[in-house]
């Protein structure tokens, strides 16, 4: 009998470390298991984020072709989006009247382009001048500080 005893009791522990061994790699699995439900939580933010930024960029886009597509098929509006508005006046204006300020503006942009070539021409003429005046007063320092002075030679 006491054999029989001294086996159940080896038995009862052999299933005692087992039962231990089990509970760890219960408690090892289900850190495990968190560590990888963590990972997962973290990259289905990230994944969310990226799905809303680009649902937003996607939006924005739509929107812009959208509004290309509308001045595109609406020549009333042309241009960018950023040039100044019409003044009112000129939209009360017939279209000879503004053919007209046309003309008289591309008139004043060619004198304007012209007064400025001969602005450019008289600045170029004046630098040419200041720069030979300048080169003849430094030739004639240059020379003066050579050659001797008569009071330096009657001393």
């Amino acid at each position: 009998m006491t054999q029989e005893f001294s086996q159940w009791l080896s038995e009862i522990r052999t299933l005692q470390q087992q039962l231990a061994d089990a509970r760890q790699e219960r408690d090892e699995a289900y850190h495990s298991a968190s560590s990888w439900r963590s990972l997962y939580d973290t990259e289905a933010k990230q994944r969310r984020e990226e799905a809303t930024e680009v649902k937003k960029t996607v939006a924005s886009l739509q929107a812009e072709i959208a509004s290309l597509r509308q001045r595109q098929t609406n020549p009333a509006i042309t241009g960018s989006t950023y040039e100044a508005p019409v003044p009112s006046y000129l939209m009360e204006l017939s279209q000879e009247e503004l053919q007209q300020m046309l003309v008289e503006i591309v008139k004043r942009c060619d004198r304007l382009q012209q007064e400025l070539k001969t602005e450019r021409q008289a600045h170029i003429q004046t630098r040419q001048s200041l720069m030979g005046a300048l080169g003849d007063t430094v030739d004639r320092l240059t020379k003066e500080r050579l050659t001797p002075t008569d009071s330096a030679c009657t001393d």
